[in-house]
């Protein structure tokens, strides 16, 4: 079973502060185990996020983790949604799930808000991509070979 302080160690004192809120307040959604010692979770946050975690053999340290938030991307440290993914995998290791299930919407009211907004958001930049097309003028031959640049060493 993952300790502690193995979970602790992974992140900033805040950032697991953070994640300890989102696992206690039932964000971790969609946790399985994928293969042995090998977990996926959907967290949610202001989107839903996808988290992977790996551990070691005996399944008691983290041997590696990922997920698609963009702090995780600007950190070499773990982010709030691997905290809670590492938490509610912890307490599957202790025989509980309650808490690693996704939230009815009687549950969590703004889920539907947030569902939403995602939507528009997303139709938002479909619109503004293909406005920029429509509006954009062609890019002449000669400057579309130019380019397609060949990669260069460093």
């Amino acid at each position: 079973m993952i300790e502690d302080s193995k979970i602790t160690d992974l992140a900033d004192p805040q950032v697991y502060a953070r994640g300890k809120r989102y696992f206690s307040a039932g964000h971790v959604a969609e946790l399985e185990q994928t293969k042995e010692n090998e977990y996926s979770a959907v967290v949610q946050g202001t989107q839903d996020y996808h988290v992977r975690l790996s551990l070691s053999m005996g399944g008691d340290d983290i041997f590696s983790y990922e997920c698609n938030c963009p702090a995780a991307k600007q950190s070499f440290r773990a982010c709030k949604h691997v905290v809670a993914t590492a938490l509610a995998v912890q307490q599957s290791q202790r025989g509980g799930t309650e808490k690693s299930r996704r939230k009815s919407a009687s549950e969590d009211p703004w889920r539907s808000q947030r569902e939403a907004a995602r939507k528009q958001r997303q139709y938002e930049k479909g619109s503004r991509m293909l406005e920029l097309f429509r509006t954009q003028p062609p890019i002449p031959k000669a400057k579309a070979q130019v380019l397609q640049l060949e990669p260069q060493l460093f």
